[in-house]
């Protein structure tokens, strides 16, 4: 599989791109929308709609908030039928100075390498990290 169409090196990039270190327009696709799910704590965007508006929300977050920080910390679940497109699944943190760490969830819908949509959750409280296996469950006796 090419590089720009795996979803793991995309989830990468769109995490280094909330960090400062991608422009939107590398990651987004033109067209792209992002809906954020939580009133923001700053005044910006609730819903971004291409890699420039993305790219103004990236900026306000980052000149708001010292030292901010995101990451996730295992490859992100992915369902689609190629590699090329479909929605990956990301429980992502943040930090910042003078902040607790919170997490989020964003269902990424991605084609040909680029973000297309997402659905943004951020969280008041830190998520525990998903288990790429699910539990067995165990017959009542």
């Amino acid at each position: 599989m090419p590089a720009h169409d795996d979803p793991v090196r995309l989830a990468q990039r769109w995490t280094a791109m909330w960090n400062g270190e991608v422009p939107a327009r590398a990651v987004a696709a033109p067209d792209c929308a992002v809906y954020f799910g939580r009133r923001p704590m700053i005044a910006r965007a609730t819903t971004a709609h291409g890699p420039d508006e993305l790219q103004g929300v990236v900026d306000a977050i980052r000149g708001h908030l010292v030292g901010v920080r995101y990451g996730f910390a295992a490859a992100p679940p992915v369902a689609g039928t190629s590699g090329a497109d479909g929605v990956i699944s990301l429980l992502w943190h943040v930090s910042a100075l003078g902040l607790p760490r919170r997490s989020g969830i964003d269902l990424i819908r991605h084609a040909g390498g680029r973000v297309t949509e997402v659905w943004s959750i951020t969280g008041d409280l830190e998520l525990p990290p998903l288990r790429l296996s699910l539990p067995e469950t165990r017959a009542a006796a």
